[in-house]
């Protein structure tokens, strides 16, 4: 979480430039939730979606609980409706890097960062969700 200043204000603004960069590439779209919202599609833990070579889709779970892959319909496309649903009661991608440049500039410790699904090394679409 970027509000927990580990590494003291200096790092947590180098965190919050880098973020910042990083919404500014073509190819990464970062979105925070809005905090007042009540509920969101996000709540129910992190996900990743991920599609193979050969065009199957498929989804990877992991909790404390164990981890387990989703092949299957219904079960997968719950999954993709649910990151689409994610995405829409987000805040845009142009909003969200005015958020963080906001916090960067005063260096606000509102920014309470948490994964909500994640990307592999290859990149992808991630959810990364904080309130403000």
């Amino acid at each position: 979480m970027l509000t927990r200043p580990i590494g003291g204000r200096r790092v947590m603004k180098a965190q919050l430039h880098h973020l910042a960069d990083m919404a500014r590439l073509r190819h990464v779209r970062i979105q925070l939730m809005d905090p007042y919202r009540e509920d969101h599609a996000a709540l129910d833990g992190p996900f990743v979606l991920l599609e193979t070579d050969k065009r199957q889709q498929l989804a990877y779970i992991e909790g404390q609980g164990g981890s387990f892959f989703v092949t299957e319909q219904p079960e997968l496309g719950d999954l993709f409706g649910q990151y689409g649903v994610t995405r829409a009661q987000a805040y845009t991608p142009e909003r969200t890097l005015e958020k963080i440049e906001n916090g960067r500039g005063t260096m606000s410790t509102d920014l309470h960062w948490f994964k909500s699904s994640y990307s592999g090394p290859q990149g992808g679409d991630c959810v990364e969700v904080a309130l403000t």
